[in-house]
């Protein structure tokens, strides 16, 4: 059984000629059909641009989280100043229609200029810190330079008192020694009131049994010491003859009783002791110089000579 191909229906466009269709004559000149009409394919709508609302919002929530950090501050102002510039934007697109996040937008600009303003607040309270801190370091820096000022001119007072005193005592030093320096028949007190007096040298004419050196002489000297204080005063030791050359000298004791020595007890306030003391020299008694000292405790020895040697005028 055969099946037959239904015929070409003639107002399909798109159904194919049969095999036996002979082509139809062109028609005579007329008016042109018209195409057929296909209806347009639906445009989707367009895409509302919420990122710079997003945006602005997520670096707002950054740069308060900076903020809140504290030590973060000092960068939490660049997001902030985004999210501010970011949320703006955000907001104009909502006013153009092209966004639809304006609540997200106005948060971002919202917590952009919370961060911007605790930046800025934590940035003032840190430079005031700062500068309390570099103020409280100058006080110290200046309390401790004063005290070491004050330190140093205390040293130098310290050292001036002292060098003072060095001078006062060697000036009282040197004025003891000249007052020392005595010559024959003059006196000399000590602080704790022995006043001492030698007188010149007096020719001694020595008796028949006492031999002296060839060229020696033999002279005199009398003491006399005087206690002028309140207190008992002890003196020993004899004198020392001494002339230029050296200290060579002869004590002379014979057998007329004429030598006598001080005192070998303690002298009384107002007593007085008297020596007399007999020497031979090679020398004149113009080249004689007597020292004496009461006692090596407490008293520095005193001089007498013919010639000022204490360096008065």
């Amino acid at each position: 059984m055969t099946t037959q191909a239904p015929p070409p229906d003639a107002t399909d466009p798109w159904s194919p000629p049969a095999a036996d269709a002979v082509p139809a004559e062109p028609a005579a000149a007329g008016p042109t059909a018209a195409p057929p009409y296909w209806p347009p394919y639906p445009m989707a709508p367009p895409q509302p641009r919420n990122g710079p609302g997003v945006a602005a919002l997520v670096l707002g929530i950054v740069a308060v989280v900076m903020v809140l950090a504290v030590v973060l501050f000092w960068v939490a102002w660049l997001p902030a100043l985004i999210a501010v510039v970011l949320g703006v934007i955000g907001l104009r697109n909502v006013r153009r229609g092209v966004a639809a996040n304006r609540g997200v937008a106005v948060a971002g600009v919202v917590l952009g200029i919370v961060g911007l303003l605790g930046a800025v607040v934590e940035g003032g309270l840190f430079a005031w810190a700062a500068h309390q801190a570099v103020q409280e370091r100058k006080a110290e820096e200046n309390a401790a330079r004063q005290r070491a000022e004050a330190e140093i001119k205390r040293l130098d007072e310290e050292r001036e008192r002292r060098r003072k005193e060095a001078e006062e005592k060697a000036a009282k030093e040197a004025a003891d020694e000249r007052a020392r320096q005595l010559l024959f028949g003059q006196s000399y007190t000590y602080p704790d009131g022995l006043k001492i007096t030698v007188s010149s040298p007096e020719p001694y004419a020595v008796d028949k049994y006492t031999r002296l050196l060839d060229g020696a002489k033999a002279f005199q000297v009398t003491i006399t010491v005087v206690n002028t204080g309140s207190q008992p005063a002890k003196i020993a030791g004899l004198p020392t003859v001494r002339e230029p050359s050296g200290n060579w000298y002869q004590l002379l004791i014979d057998g007329s009783g004429r030598a006598k020595f001080l005192t070998s007890d303690p002298l009384q306030p107002g007593q007085q002791s008297v020596g007399k003391y007999a020497y031979a020299v090679l020398v004149g008694p113009e080249q004689l110089t007597v020292e004496y000292t009461p006692d090596l405790v407490g008293h520095k020895t005193a001089r007498w000579s013919t010639t000022d040697r204490s360096g008065s005028v």
